[in-house]
Formats: structure tokens, C-alpha cells, sequence
């Protein structure tokens, strides 16, 4: 399993085709496919953040996931890119067990 923190409160965790973490306004859920180098989301449903004071973040996160296609990984870092080739978003592995 790959999980991934880019900021204090948001992870991504990718295990044997779910994908779950927790973004700026709460939990998120979906699945994905993988072959190791291309990548799709389906079915992310986020947190129903309607007070969220970072809503904004939390609809950029799930859009970056919708809109990856690609995996780039260097070393430590997961970064997530689109059809075109820009970065959607990117993860550093948490360190420690």
C-alpha cells in the first residue's frame, strides 16, 4: 500500500484498489486501477463539508484525483499528473512505521 501525506491534514492511501484519505474538510473514499504507471480514480465521494471553512481545498483535491492519469514516483514522492503531463498533485510518503 502507498500512503502519502503532503500537508499536516491531508493523506492519500492507496491499497489494492480503494483509495482513501482524509482531506482539509473531512474523509474521502473511492477506488482506483492501477498498471503501475497510468492511474484512474471512480467513485470519490468526499466529506459533506458544507461549514468547511476549506472547502475550496477539499474540491481541488478531489478534481486533482479525478483528473490524474499518471504516476511519477521519485524516491519518496508520488506525484499525480494529468493527460497533458502537469502535476494534479503530489505526496511525500510518511516517514516511521
Amino acid at each position: 500500500p502507498w500512503m502519502a501525506r503532503p500537508a499536516e491534514r491531508v493523506t492519500l492511501r492507496l491499497d489494492d484498489g480503494r483509495a482513501t484519505g482524509e482531506g482539509p474538510c473531512g474523509p474521502f473514499a473511492g477506488t482506483y486501477r492501477t498498471d503501475g504507471v497510468f492511474i484512474s480514480f471512480a467513485g470519490l465521494a468526499a466529506a459533506d463539508a458544507d461549514e468547511c471553512e476549506a472547502q475550496r481545498a477539499e474540491n481541488a483535491l478531489v478534481a486533482g484525483l479525478r483528473r490524474a492519469v499518471l504516476l511519477e514516483r521519485d524516491g519518496t514522492t508520488l506525484a499525480l499528473l494529468d493527460a497533458s503531463g502537469a502535476r494534479t498533485l503530489a505526496f511525500q510518503a510518511p516517514s516511521g512505521p
